[in-house]
């Protein structure tokens, strides 16, 4: 217990700057690791590297950042702050005078193409799953994703009750998380966007005919 608290702390963001120059050193620090996670992924990213590369002094990075893990945080919760916007698509799931399914895909494909534009994505994914800190970021975003799923399903006044909502959101956020990461992956390939698109249908293929099973048409 002990050392997973000490583990959070090395990850915790050291100072959080707030005058311009120490913005932008900052800012600079995180475009070159994402730099390098979209170059060779999170093994290649040293914390000299990326002060190199933010053409920093080493100690700038320190200042910040504890460690490289550090700096993937950082990026993980810039991510999730990206997805703030995609919220707004759930109030046409909630609206019964909408149909349903066109707004789950549209979700769907506005989730993947924000993703699609973030640098690094596909490490700093692969790298959310190095630490508990970094998976209760992912984790706390999906949970979100599906409170907002879950008061959908419920002002469209579907078949039902509250609990079984909550289960069935958790159950659509979760397994497209894993499809959306699939997605990401496949796109990173040479000619993967084909793939890329073909698992994109039948997610929403697969959440549609699920969602089906509660929401009238």
């Amino acid at each position: 217990m002990k050392s997973n608290k000490n583990n959070q702390l090395s990850l915790a963001e050291r100072v959080r700057p707030t005058q311009a120059r120490a913005v932008e050193t900052r800012e600079k620090i995180l475009a070159a690791a994402a730099q390098l996670l979209e170059e060779s992924g999170v093994d290649g990213l040293t914390t000299k590297k990326v002060a190199e590369l933010a053409g920093v002094r080493i100690r700038s990075v320190y200042r910040y950042f504890s460690n490289k893990l550090a700096i993937v945080l950082a990026l993980a919760k810039q991510t999730t702050l990206t997805e703030e916007a995609l919220f707004d698509v759930y109030k046409d799931l909630e609206n019964p005078d909408k149909n349903w399914k066109p707004a789950l895909h549209e979700l769907i494909d506005a989730i993947y193409l924000i993703g699609n534009e973030i640098p690094g994505l596909k490490a700093i994914r692969a790298a959310m799953q190095a630490s508990p800190e970094l998976r209760a970021v992912d984790a706390a975003m999906n949970e979100r994703h599906a409170e907002a799923l879950c008061q959908a399903l419920l002002k469209r006044k579907a078949n039902i009750s509250s609990q079984k909502a909550m289960a069935a959101a958790r159950t659509v956020i979760e397994t497209s998380t894993c499809m959306l990461d699939l997605a990401w992956f496949e796109s990173q390939r040479p000619e993967g966007a084909e793939n890329a698109a073909l698992l994109l249908e039948e997610l929403k293929t697969m959440a549609s005919a699920y969602l089906a099973v509660y929401l009238p048409s």
